[in-house]
C-alpha cells in the first residue's frame, strides 16, 4: 500500500510500508534490557546486569501476547495472555548514569515503549520522491516508526526532500 502525502509541480512524496525496518533495540538506548516473551521476543542487551545489581535502577516491563506482542510499563488486565516480560535497567546517577531522576528516565522509557510497540506491530514506513511525469524514484528514506507521519518526522522529511528536488529542477 502506498499513499501520496505531498506534491510539487514535478515531484510527489509516496509513503510505503518498510518491509525491512531496523529494530529500535539496535541503537544506543542509554539503558540495558532483558525480554523473554513466549519465544516471540527473546532478547537481551549486551551488558544487561542481573536484577540485584546495586549500580542500577530496575523497571519491570509487561507483555501482552495475542496474535501480536505489546509491551507496557504497567500490567495488562488479561491474566491469560499477559505477564512480566522482562526488565529495563538504567545506571544510577551516583554510579555514572546519565539520567539524573527516575521521573525523567521513566518519561523517556514510556516514549521508547510506544515506539517499540509500533515497531512490533509493523507500523514502519519510508518515503520515495517520485518524478511525476516518468514515475522515476529520485530519492528515498526509510526507518520511520509509527503510523502518525507527522510525529515520526516522515512528513517533514519527505516534504523537504520534495521541495529540494523541485528547487533543483527550477534552477535548470
Amino acid at each position: 500500500m502506498s499513499t501520496t502525502i505531498y506534491n510539487t509541480e514535478d515531484f510527489h512524496v509516496v509513503v510505503r510500508h518498510d518491509n525491512d525496518p531496523q529494530s529500535p533495540l539496535s541503537s544506543e538506548l542509554g539503558f540495558e534490557f532483558r525480554f523473554g516473551i513466549r519465544r516471540r521476543l527473546e532478547t537481551t542487551s549486551a551488558n544487561c546486569p542481573r536484577p540485584n545489581n546495586p549500580d542500577y535502577w530496575f523497571y519491570p516491563v509487561y507483555g501482552y501476547v495475542h496474535s501480536g506482542v505489546a509491551l507496557s510499563l504497567t500490567p495488562f488486565s488479561c491474566p491469560w495472555d499477559s505477564g512480566l516480560a522482562g526488565y529495563v535497567a538504567v545506571k544510577r546517577p551516583s554510579r555514572g548514569g546519565e539520567w539524573r531522576t527516575r521521573k525523567a528516565f521513566l518519561a523517556y522509557l514510556a516514549g521508547f515503549i510506544r515506539e517499540f510497540n509500533d515497531y512490533l506491530a509493523g507500523d514502519c514506513y519510508g518515503y520515495e520522491i517520485v518524478e511525476t511525469d516518468t514515475g522515476t524514484v529520485v530519492d528515498s528514506c526509510w526507518g520511520f516508526i509509527g503510523f502518525d507521519h507527522t510525529a515520526s518526522g516522515l512528513y517533514e522529511a519527505g516534504k523537504s526532500s520534495c521541495v529540494y528536488f523541485q528547487a533543483e529542477r527550477n534552477k535548470a
